[in-house]
């Protein structure tokens, strides 16, 4: 068996896993919206105790069986993407990947098998703007492909006499990947990049690391690596950030070939899927449920179990860099190279030769004999390095997305007015389905045509979002700049998106108050003409009922900033005291004005309540007010109006 069948059979069950775990996040938090975070939480940690029970209990049997079950569940789960079919298919992937690297024959190849599949998922989702293909009907069935060359594959992996070890650091691993080292929405919205440069950032770290992987490396090296990294990565902004999650990465893959490379044993196996799970739960869960801590730390933590798995190992240079002699070179050589004619490998009596010494470099053996007889011996190149030459290749695909333009071009503005829509859009998720879907958001939008859009609860790689960018993906398909304000965290917060010119932005911190999350707002001056322009304000405010006397400090902060407009989720009832410290302040109403006080803006299964507001003061009119009944995606219907300087 040669080394690349088993690389690539761990890249391929990494994509399937990596996309998988994406898509139960939406799922699970679709429960928790229904039934309570506290059912969801057990729901999540009993899925994903089952992977390391199954490769307990697996560990000698049939990988094709295993490929096979999740290959039919991987088809199913592209026509009915639940959480029962997600779920499953996301346990046995985990479950599938963490045999492949088991069964891999050495921990370079299984790490270099994780690094190209990394590479693959990444060049799939930038073209696909981070958008996963399980959401997307039959168009997404190339995805379900894969697992059938994985299992092609499989069929020729057996059990190795010896297996790798620590196999439940691959799930610190993918814990690692999903919110950091492979979510290209937390580097953007980190560092203020473009999503196709830090897709190219990001495979490039990979391509490094497959190089740096293959050398033998302390295992204090890698550890100390992997934990600087990210806590660069996810405590600093900025390109701190950027080379933090380089750093990252490359330390990743070597504390993870160390952690594997230690003797196989069952300890910890069984918590394998919980490594991934228990910080990413947590880390959702602290913006409901907040921690004692900062949730970074979760992060950082996972950070620090790789590196603790790494300690006591280093990573063993691929056999083609390691030295050798003598006919031991030969014998290592020869199944797998192609021999030129010798100059002379015989004394003058008869009697062979032995080589003397030799020289390397990366495609030649150069064998010189104690008489002078020169042998050349031409190697095939290992399946690292062939792997890492192939992921080159990924490259292509940012860069080709970087220069293909918008899906949408939008309308020319009026010269008078600006068209104005607000909407919570949670997450860019479909609300009655559990299901990551921008593209519905995008077409909603699209169909009213808007000058300026601003948008709350919108989410840039979080999991419980899909990791989807909704930020980059939005402004890709309408053809509009955005402007980013960070909320919650750099991952959550509230959108401007706009074909008119911005002037003046400005990103506000509110108060905290009684919490349970930070908020904060957006300002922009729009240019209407060369005469007129808006001074716009969108934000999101605390959601608790309870919570009146937070809002109301939060709602002086935004008054003292003097919008002429202000537009998002309010989150108050026309009949609390919130409306009346605007209308005190000289601010209507645009929903009132203009007639339809009674109508509802939320939830759109059953609309019962107004918390999404439009605002202006006495230097704008409003006209053309609607609420899109008939957009229900969101848990939240959009709000449009025109808005004209007076």
């Amino acid at each position: 068996m040669t080394r690349a069948k088993p690389l690539a059979l761990v890249a391929l069950l990494f994509v399937t896993v990596a996309e998988l775990l994406r898509a139960v996040g939406p799922l699970l938090d679709s429960v928790a919206g229904d039934f309570g975070i506290e059912i969801a939480a057990v729901i999540a940690i009993g899925l994903f105790f089952l992977p390391g029970i199954l490769l307990v209990v697996l560990r000698r049997a049939s990988l094709p069986a295993l490929v096979l079950l999740l290959l039919l569940v991987r088809v199913t789960a592209q026509f009915a993407p639940s959480l029962p079919i997600a779920g499953a298919g996301a346990v046995l992937a985990v479950a599938a990947v963490g045999l492949a690297v088991q069964r891999a024959g050495d921990p370079v190849t299984a790490v270099c098998g994780l690094l190209a599949g990394g590479a693959i998922d990444l060049a799939i989702r930038s073209a696909t703007l981070t958008w996963d293909p399980i959401w997307v009907g039959i168009w997404g069935l190339p995805m379900a492909a894969l697992v059938v060359v994985a299992l092609w594959f499989s069929l020729d992996v057996e059990v190795p006499d010896k297996v790798n070890g620590r196999v439940w650091s691959v799930g610190a691993y993918l814990a690692l990947w999903t919110t950091t080292l492979g979510n290209a929405g937390f580097l953007a919205s980190q560092t203020g990049l473009a999503l196709q440069v830090c897709l190219l950032v990001m495979l490039a770290a990979i391509v490094v690391s497959m190089v740096i992987v293959r050398r033998a490396v302390p295992w204090a090296v890698a550890s100390l690596t992997v934990l600087i990294g990210v806590t660069l990565a996810w405590m600093w902004t900025g390109p701190v950030a950027t080379a933090g999650l380089v750093v990252g990465q490359i330390g990743a893959a070597l504390a993870l070939a160390c952690a594997i490379s230690a003797p196989p044993t069952n300890r910890g196996t069984w918590a394998y899927g919980l490594v991934w799970v228990t910080p990413v739960l947590l880390f959702q869960m602290h913006y409901d449920m907040p921690l004692p801590f900062d949730n970074r730390y979760l992060l950082i933590g996972v950070a620090l179990l790789l590196a603790l798995a790494a300690v006591g190992h280093q990573t063993v240079a691929s056999t083609a860099a390691r030295p050798t002699t003598g006919r031991r070179l030969l014998q290592l050589v020869r199944p797998r190279t192609e021999l030129s004619k010798p100059v002379r490998v015989s004394s003058a009596g008869g009697n062979p030769v032995q080589p003397a010494r030799y020289r390397t470099d990366s495609t030649t053996t150069a064998l010189t004999t104690a008489s002078g007889a020169l042998m050349l011996v031409r190697r095939r190149p290992e399946a690292g390095s062939l792997a890492s030459r192939l992921i080159l290749l990924t490259l292509l695909v940012p860069v080709v997305m970087l220069v293909i333009p918008a899906s949408t071009v939008p309308a020319e503005p009026s010269r008078f007015s600006m068209r104005l829509m607000t909407w919570n859009v949670k997450y860019g998720r479909d609300d009655a389905r559990g299901i990551a879907n921008p593209r519905q958001i995008a077409a909603a939008i699209a169909a009213e045509k808007p000058d300026v859009v601003v948008l709350q609860e919108v989410s840039r790689g979080w999991a419980i979002g899909g990791g989807v960018d909704v930020a980059e993906y939005l402004s890709h398909e309408l053809g509009m700049s955005y402007r980013w304000a960070p909320a919650a965290d750099n991952q959550f917060g509230n959108l401007l998106l706009s074909n008119r010119e911005l002037m003046n932005v400005e990103v506000g911190h509110l108060p905290f108050g009684q919490g349970p999350m930070e908020r904060s707002y957006l300002k922009a001056t729009v240019r209407i003409n060369a005469a007129s322009k808006i001074d716009l304000i969108t934000t999101h405010l605390t959601h608790r009922k309870q919570n009146t006397p937070t809002r109301l400090a939060q709602i002086d902060t935004i008054l003292n900033a003097k919008p002429m407009v202000l537009a998002g989720d309010l989150n108050f009832w026309p009949t609390w005291d919130e409306p009346r410290a605007f209308t005190r302040a000289g601010y209507l109403s645009a929903q009132d004005i203009t007639g339809h006080s009674a109508e509802w803006t939320s939830p759109t299964n059953n609309p019962t309540n107004r918390v999404d507001w439009i605002y202006g003061n006495a230097r704008v009119a409003f006209t053309d007010f609607a609420i899109l009944s008939k957009v229900t995606v969101s848990d939240h219907f959009p709000l449009i109006v025109t808005v004209t300087s007076t």
